[in-house]
Order: structure tokens, then C-alpha cells, then sequence
């Protein structure tokens, strides 16, 4: 088998066995847990070795805490003199000790008077050289806490030369000139948006860079919804106000969309979302933004409560009606002139909407659109009058009309005839109307009975014919998502019967829900209604397939749900052209990448008469090893017997795995450096791993380390 060396990274004894103790207790988790949570810490201290880059660090840390500036450089002075004996006055070598040495001068600028103080020994521990820094001192105030002044995070000012800065101090400046970062930088990691003081440095610059637009860059993109809006409120009537601009309202468009975890195609999923960017379009400003957020999701919304059957809000439709741009409506010759005044060189922006969360149809269809929505609102009973001033009269009363002949009210028929023309009226009378209701749904359950509604006008006998599809043949040529347009060309239907409504007259349109016992097994199905020379086609789906998917040590691990929810153990997926079956627990195997670079990938899913098509991310095989190791102090005895317990933790394409499952016949291999500087190496010997387990491995120590 293949032997496996687990190199502990440079775990070198050297000088003084306190480097092992540092090890212990800066990763002791327990220890980590008092020292959070300790009213005093002062006693802890004591249960770390003396001189050890442990008690160093702490006790730095709790002198900063404490505000004993003074302590806090004695002792991080004495750390160098004791841990760096050869190197007593240059800069903290250690990364944690660094830090601690960072965030004191970071006190010290800003305790002493900037102008008297030496500003290159800051300069040299804050960005890696003496580098120009402005004599402005960073803005925390006078007697701030150290956690304070960990978490403020603000250093105004100019640098030369941006790519000396490296680590948690790099800039954040967008803008370069001359060679020089522009305005501003953020002390701090970026992912931290949240920290004190981010969002008055973010609008501080927009303030003093008035031309400068919203980038939307890394840190920016991190800001929560309410930091955003409250950034909008800090610059809104200004030259750069964010409704002003595409970038930023795009951004919150994002963020306010559903989450990763929640299904778009749930209405109320869909509802909430909508609602949310409604309140957000209620603090823009500019026509345009107000034209582009606002009207498309009142529209939206509006589609959305048709689609399943809601009452008419007509309050949200005068709402609409009120943003709409006046060229999509014939309208009163007032209101026209008042709206062409306000939305004067404004247009919908497809580049300002985002497609993901908002989108407008074309100004035929949205007029379409509109009018639909004012028959349905007529249709329950609302008068022309109520819409009279966004719309032209003689247009609602023609719809309004119209709607009473279609719904048979007798009275209204005879005036519609003062209202339309005699052309108009026999148009009406024999047009034919045939399409499935809007709010049938398409998924069933897969015991559920099966009905849908159909909206009729004219047609004296309808068809109605079943096709029951192969569910995998059709996903495999079509996708995830089987349209209705899907060919049937030499199809045979599986059921077919007529209705007959010769008994209605012309005039009327009337709504018939169908019955559909022949979709009675779980499967995909099409239902296709016919007559009056017209037809329409509606596909239904009875139970639903889930597939989960992981990575695993040998390959990608899918895990196919049934309709009730257990794993399906009769599923096939397949990739390539090559089937996987699932095993006895439900779980298919699928190889890694072959070709060393990820990629995206479709697999589709059979399991019975269900079928479903599944994007995931083929990774390659690729491996990577972490040790972590544990080593008490008080074992290193010159010439005892050690025990070092190691923690080895491997990934596959990113994954956690098991150790055990991917290494084989491990060793370590220790190094050991002694007084003299003659090193020593040793490989003790390694128990079997097992999972979940820490390894312990044994070795004498070595004298004179």
C-alpha cells in the first residue's frame, strides 16, 4: 500500500519548549471558552506557561482591554526580547503577536498629537514599509476602548504605492490617480461591512466625490438591505443619489429576491418578494427609478393575484394605473399633458431592471395586460367612472360594455349597442374564445384527483383528448421544464371524450371545470382541448421527484425522493449517456470529472413513472490534507516519552471526508532541533485510523531541545 507522510507544518522544538505550550493553549478551545467569558481574566494567565508566546499574547491583550497602554508595550517588548532573541527590535515575527503590536499603534496615533509623533514607526507596523502616510490621525475618540478602536476600523488618508498594503489592512479604494489611492481606506477584513463606521466612510466618499458612481464593489456588495437604504437616504436629492443610478438599485433588487432556499414558483414565495420591492419603491425619487421598480412589480403583483384566482385588489390597480407611462394608455387629454410634464425624457430601462427579480412586458402586451385586468375589474362590479382619471372614459365604457355581454346581463346588453358600434357588437358575438384558466395548477400530488378549469366562449363542442407521456423521453429532450407547445406529431391519445355546450348561447363566455379520471398514476400528461377551430394544450404533472446531491470520498453521491419523500431505490440517473442505478439504500455513485476541471452538468433522473433532470457541478478529483496537532508542555521530559495527539482533515473537491477513507499507511515524520542546532528526525509509528477518531502518537524526547 502506499505509504502517506503527514509533515506537521515546520513543528519544530527549537530553543525552548515553551513553542510547544503555545501550541496547547492557542488552540485549546476550552481555555478559548474561559477567557471569553471570565469577568476577571487576570487569574487565567496563570495557567499558561511563563514566557510562552501564550501568556505573551494574552496578557498584551488584556492590558490593551484594560486600557493599560503602557503594560501592553512593555510586555509585547518583552515577547520580542524573549521569542526573537535575535531579532529583540525589529517587528513581531509571529502573525497573532503582530496583530496585538498592530492594534497598539493604532492607539498610539491616534493618542498622541500627529504632527510631534514619528509616524514612520506606525506606517512600517501598519503597511510592511515606511510609506507616505497623511499626518491625520484616525478618527476614534479620545478614551475609546481598545475593542472600540479594533472595531471603528477608520483611517482616513492617502497612500502612495496601494500594493504595499497587504493582509486585514488593504485598501478598499476603487479610484487610483497619479499613482495615489483616492480618499479613503478600511482598516479591517471586508467581509466585516457590518463593523462601526463602514457606512459613514462609504457615504463620506460619495459625499466628497459627487461624480464618483455607486461601483457596487466587494465590500459594498456585502451591505445588508437597510445599510443600503440608509445609504440612499444620506445621499438622496444629491448629484449622486442612488436612485439616480442602475448599479445600486439592482443591488437591492438582489438582495430583497428570495432566498436560495425558497421555491420562486411558490405564489407566496413570489407575493412576498414583490412586496418587499413595492416598499422599497416607496423611498425612490427620480420618475425614473419610481417608472422602472414600482410600476413592474404593482404589475406583477397584480399578474401574480390573476394567475391564482385572487379577488381584484383595485386599489393596487389604481396604483398601477397612476405610474404607467402615458404612452401605453389612451388617456384623458389632462392627465396626459399633467403625466408627459412629470415623466418628461423617461423611459423603461431594461438595464435598470433587473431580469432575475423584475421584468416588464412589451407596451403592446402590457397594454394587453391592462386591459384584462380592468375587465376583471369590471367584471366584479367596478363602474368605468372609478379609473376615469389615468384612462379615457369612452375606453372604459367600450370594456365595460363588452364584459356585460360576455357575462349575459340583459340590461347592459341592450345599452352596450349605444356604446359600441354595430361592427364591434357582431365581434364580439362571434368571436371564439378557448384557453385553460390561469390559476389550474400544474403539479399534483400523486394520489391527488386531477380537474381543470376551461374558459369558453362559442364553442358549441369541445374535444378533450389525454396523452400520456414518457416522463423520461421528455425531459431528456426538452429539460427540466416540459412546455405545452411540446411535439405530440404521431401521438396517440390515451383517453378522449366531447362535450357538448351547443346549449349556450354565442354570447356568453362561461368557465367549465373538467374532470380528469384517466390521470390517475403518477406520471406526465398532457391535456389537450379542442373546438370552434381553436385548440389548447395544458401539461400536468402527478407526483414530483427530488434529488439530492453530495460529494463523497470515491465521487458525487445523489440520493433520489420519491413522492414521499423516502429514498427511491428503483431511481436510474443518467450522465453522458451512461446509467447509474441507485443501491439498496437509495444512493447513486458517480465518478469525478475525468477531464481536472469542474463544470456544469444536467443528469437526468427516472424512478418508476416519474422523471425529473438535475444541474449540478461535476467537480474534479482533487485532494487536500490539514493537520491539526495537540501537544502539552508539560509531556516534553528530556528522555520521557511524549504523547502528541494529531487530527487529520482531508477534503475531496472541497468536501469534509472521513481520513480514514482516503489515506493509506500514514507516517509522521518529526523534526526536532536542539540546542546546538543539530537537528534530529523521527518517525514513530502511527496507529490505524479510524473515523472520528484523534490519532495518539508516542516518541521520547530528545535532550538538550
Amino acid at each position: 500500500m502506499k505509504r502517506t507522510i503527514l509533515p506537521l507544518p515546520l513543528l519544530v522544538f527549537a530553543a525552548v519548549a515553551a513553542g510547544a505550550a503555545d501550541l496547547a493553549s492557542m488552540t485549546d478551545p476550552a481555555f478559548a471558552e474561559r477567557w471569553a467569558f471570565a469577568d476577571d481574566r487576570a487569574p487565567l494567565l496563570s495557567e499558561l506557561a511563563p514566557d510562552s508566546k501564550a501568556w505573551f499574547f494574552h496578557a498584551a491583550l488584556l492590558a490593551q482591554q484594560k486600557g493599560d497602554a503602557d503594560g501592553a508595550r512593555k510586555i509585547l517588548r518583552d515577547a520580542l526580547r524573549v521569542l526573537q532573541p535575535n531579532q529583540p527590535h525589529s517587528r513581531p515575527q509571529d502573525p497573532d503577536l503582530r496583530e496585538l503590536w498592530r492594534r497598539q499603534a493604532l492607539l498610539d496615533w491616534n493618542a498622541k498629537d500627529p504632527v510631534l509623533k514619528d509616524r514612520g514607526e506606525v506606517e512600517e507596523l501598519f503597511f510592511g514599509s515606511r510609506t507616505s502616510l497623511t499626518p491625520k490621525p484616525a478618527e476614534v475618540r479620545p478614551g475609546q476602548s481598545p475593542a472600540a478602536v479594533d472595531d471603528a476600523r477608520i483611517l482616513p488618508g492617502g497612500l502612495a504605492g496601494a500594493d504595499l498594503v497587504a493582509g486585514p489592512f488593504r485598501p478598499l479604494a476603487r479610484r487610483m490617480g497619479n499613482g495615489r489611492c483616492a480618499a479613503w481606506w478600511h482598516i479591517g477584513p471586508k467581509e466585516n461591512s457590518d463593523a462601526p463606521g463602514t457606512l459613514d466612510l462609504i457615504a463620506q466618499h460619495y459625499l466628497e466625490k459627487p461624480d464618483d458612481l455607486f461601483q457596487a464593489d466587494e465590500l459594498e456588495r456585502r451591505l445588508t438591505v437597510a445599510q443600503l437604504l440608509e445609504l440612499h437616504g444620506r445621499l438622496a436629492g444629491r448629484k449622486n443619489a442612488l436612485d439616480r443610478q442602475d448599479v445600486p438599485i439592482k443591488l437591492i433588487l438582489r438582495k430583497l429576491a428570495h432566498g436560495a432556499d425558497e421555491d420562486p414558483s411558490d405564489p407566496a414565495v413570489r407575493r412576498a418578494e414583490l412586496l418587499r420591492i413595492l416598499d422599497f419603491a416607496e423611498v425612490l425619487e427620480t420618475p425614473r427609478a419610481r417608472m422602472n421598480v414600482r410600476a413592474p412589480a404593482l404589475l406583477r403583483l397584480l399578474e401574480l393575484d390573476r394567475s391564482t384566482g385572487a379577488p381584484l385588489d383595485r386599489k393596487r390597480l389604481a396604483a398601477y394605473l397612476s405610474e404607467v407611462h402615458p404612452s401605453l394608455l389612451p388617456q384623458p387629454e389632462a392627465a396626459r399633458r399633467n403625466r408627459e410634464r412629470n415623466w418628461q425624457g423617461v423611459s423603461y430601462s431594461g438595464s435598470l431592471q433587473e431580469k432575475d427579480v423584475l421584468s416588464m412586458p412589451t407596451p403592446e402586451e402590457e397594454a394587453r395586460i391592462v386591459d384584462e385586468l380592468l375587465s376583471d375589474a369590471f367584471a366584479a362590479g367596478a363602474r368605468p367612472e372609478e379609473f376615469s382619471d389615468w384612462v379615457e372614459l369612452s375606453h372604459l365604457r367600450r370594456l365595460h360594455a363588452e364584459v356585460r355581454l360576455l357575462a349575459g346581463d340583459a340590461p347592459d346588453a341592450a345599452g352596450a349597442r349605444g356604446v359600441l358600434s354595430a361592427e364591434e357588437f357582431r365581434a364580439i358575438r362571434d368571436r371564439v374564445e378557448l384557453e385553460w384558466a390561469r390559476d389550474n395548477p400544474r403539479d399534483f400530488a400523486a394520489d391527488a384527483p386531477v380537474a381543470l378549469r376551461v374558459s369558453l366562449k362559442n364553442v358549441p363542442r369541445l374535444r378533450v383528448a389525454v396523452y400520456d407521456l414518457d416522463p423520461f423521453n421528455a425531459v431528456t429532450e426538452v429539460g427540466a421544464d416540459v412546455p405545452a407547445n411540446i411535439d405530440l406529431d404521431g401521438a396517440v391519445p390515451t383517453a378522449e371524450r366531447t362535450l357538448d355546450f351547443a346549449g349556450t348561447p354565442a354570447m356568453i363566455r362561461h368557465a367549465e371545470t373538467i374532470g380528469l379520471p384517466e390521470l390517475a398514476r403518477p406520471g406526465l400528461y398532457a391535456v389537450e382541448v379542442s373546438g370552434g377551430g381553436l385548440a389548447s394544450r395544458a401539461i400536468v404533472r402527478k407526483g414530483r421527484l427530488r434529488v439530492l446531491d453530495r460529494v463523497g470520498a470515491a465521487g458525487h453521491v445523489f440520493t433520489v425522493l420519491g413522492p414521499d419523500g423516502a429514498p427511491a431505490t428503483n431511481a436510474v440517473l443518467r450522465l453522458d449517456g451512461r446509467d447509474f442505478p441507485a443501491d439498496e439504500r437509495g444512493e447513486i455513485a458517480v465518478p469525478f470529472a475525468s477531464d481536472g476541471a469542474p463544470r456544469e452538468e444536467t443528469a437526468f433522473v427516472r424512478a418508476g413513472r416519474l422523471a425529473c433532470a438535475h444541474a449540478f457541478r461535476h467537480e474534479p478529483e482533487t485532494y487536500r490534507l490539514r493537520l491539526a496537532a495537540l501537544l502539552p508542555s508539560e509531556s516534553l521530559v528530556e528522555g520521557g516519552e511524549a504523547t502528541m495527539l494529531l487530527r487529520p482533515l482531508a477534503t475531496v473537491a472541497g468536501a469534509p471526508v472521513s481520513a480514514a477513507a482516503v489515506l493509506s499507511d500514514p507516517a509522521v515524520e518529526l523534526r526536532f532541533r536542539d540546542r546546538d542546532g543539530t537537528e534530529t528526525v523521527r518517525r514513530p509509528a502511527v496507529p490505524a485510523l479510524r473515523e472520528g477518531e484523534d490519532v495518539a502518537v508516542r516518541f521520547v524526547v530528545p535532550a538538550r531541545l
